[in-house]
């Protein structure tokens, strides 16, 4: 949806407007938070850090996500193009409690859309936490694709860990003209994956590890590892079947 006002973008559940230092409290409220931080690059925020941030923010390229029908102020997000207008960042965070309402793929499709059919942007990427599902899957719900994987590349503040970086991007031609994507799986042969995957991982965990070399145990911890992690995805895909 086009914005109608200067510096304001607008969706149908969401009014992206200039933040200002009277969203203190709301800001705060995500910013100061560890579970909202734990993927960030920032945070969790003293309130003197947040004071700044919001003195540094600069209209039309940082907004507060606003819900339209309440006026609560639920996360802030922008848009950051370099120097020569060629390539835009996106950045996003949204308060724990607008979790799982599809509110970051929908701003997030409208900074797509401003960066692109208003700001004229050649490329737009974003960086996120390899193994922050919501977050990529905002972007992959908007077209962008993972292009690169950086090991170890961020450092998890709250968790005080290394972490994974995927780097997602989209470009002017795909969003012009890219075609319709290709149907997910339906949710009965997700159902039908999920019940496969369990009978292999109760296999594997029945598994005499002592009767195992070293190197087979490994193995069969990283097999162990990687089916719990296909179930998990399934599951925040359509419900434990």
């Amino acid at each position: 949806m086009a914005h109608n006002r200067p510096g304001i973008l607008e969706t149908e559940r969401l009014i992206l407007r200039p933040l200002a230092a009277d969203d203190f409290e709301a800001v705060h409220s995500w910013a100061g938070n560890p579970a909202n931080t734990r993927y960030m690059s920032w945070g969790p925020n003293s309130e003197d850090q947040t004071r700044e941030f919001l003195a540094a923010t600069r209209p039309g390229r940082d907004f507060a996500v606003v819900l339209r029908e309440s006026g609560a102020v639920v996360g802030s997000c922008g848009i950051y193009p370099d120097d020569a207008n060629d390539t835009g960042e996106l950045g996003w965070i949204l308060h724990q409690g607008s979790w799982g309402r599809g509110l970051g793929t929908e701003l997030g499709g409208e900074l797509i859309r401003h960066g692109f059919e208003d700001l004229g942007l050649r490329r737009i990427q974003a960086p996120c936490a390899a193994v922050n599902h919501g977050s990529y899957r905002v972007m992959e719900h908007n077209g962008m694709r993972r292009e690169a994987l950086h090991r170890k590349a961020l450092w998890a503040r709250v968790d005080k860990e290394w972490i994974d970086l995927a780097v997602y991007a989209i470009l002017a031609d795909e969003y012009h003209g890219r075609p319709a994507r290709a149907p997910g799986p339906t949710k009965a042969e997700l159902q039908e994956a999920h019940r496969a995957l369990s009978s292999t991982l109760h296999k594997c965990e029945k598994m005499d590890r002592a009767r195992l070399g070293k190197s087979q145990r490994t193995l069969l911890e990283r097999r162990i590892a990687a089916l719990g992690s296909a179930l998990w995805l399934i599951e925040r895909e359509c419900g434990t079947p």
